[in-house]
C-alpha cells in the first residue's frame, strides 16, 4: 500500500513537468520550482538501530508571488531502510517558507522551514506498526539555473516529529542531505 503511494508521487511529477512551461506562462509573475530530492536520511540511532540511514527520495515545490520575498514551500520525502528483519518507512510532507537568495547570478544559496507532519511504519515479520506526528523541518542549501529553467543543487535540512512505535515515542526525522533537480520558472 504505501508503496504504491510513493510509484503515484512519481507518475505524477512528469505531468506537473510538462505542464510546467505553460503555467509559468500563465502564472502572471509567479515563480517557483519544482525539484526532485535524491539523497538519504540519518535518524537518531538510539531510536532505529541498525535501521537508521535511510535511503531518501522526494519532491520539493515553491511559488514565489510577485513582488514578496519569501516562497511558499510544500515538499514530500518518503525514506527505506531495513535492518535485522526489519523495514522502516517514513513519510515525510513539510509545508512552510522558503527565501532564495540572488545574490550571485550563478548560485542561489536557500533557507526554509515550517511545519512538518511524519508517519513512521515499522515492519517485521508480517506484522506493521504505523502513526503520526507534528513537528518542524530545516533547510538550506545552494542551487543553480542552468538555461534559466533547469535547476540543480544540494539539499541539506533537519525535521522533527515525534511517533509512538511499539509503545516507545520516537522521532522519525533526522538529518538529511540530497541532490536536487527540476524546473525553474
Amino acid at each position: 500500500m504505501k508503496l504504491l503511494r510513493f510509484q503515484t508521487w512519481w507518475g505524477v511529477l512528469p505531468i506537473f513537468m510538462l505542464l510546467s512551461p505553460t503555467l509559468a506562462e500563465a502564472s502572471g509573475g509567479w515563480s517557483g520550482n519544482a525539484d526532485v530530492f535524491l539523497g538519504g536520511k540519518f535518524m537518531e540511532s538510539s531510536d532505529w538501530s541498525p535501521a537508521q540511514d535511510q535511503i531518501e527520495a522526494g519532491l520539493l515545490l515553491d511559488v514565489e508571488p510577485p513582488q514578496l520575498p519569501l516562497s511558499l514551500a510544500a515538499d514530500f520525502l518518503f525514506g527505506f531502510s531495513s535492518g535485522a528483519g526489519a523495514d522502516v518507512q517514513v513519510n515525510e510532507y513539510d509545508l512552510g517558507l522558503r527565501k532564495i537568495f540572488e545574490i550571485i547570478p550563478l548560485v542561489h544559496p536557500y533557507l526554509g522551514g515550517g511545519v512538518s507532519i511524519e508517519t513512521a511504519e515499522l515492519s517485521s515479520g508480517g506484522a506493521s506498526i504505523d502513526d503520526t506526528g507534528v513537528g518542524y523541518w530545516l533547510e538550506g542549501g545552494l542551487m543553480t539555473h542552468v538555461l534559466t529553467i533547469l535547476n540543480l543543487g544540494l539539499d541539506l535540512r533537519y525535521s522533527s516529529a515525534s511517533v509512538k512505535i511499539s509503545g516507545f515515542n520516537v522521532n522519525p526525522g533526522g538529518f538529511h542531505v540530497g541532490l536536487i533537480t527540476g524546473l525553474h520558472w
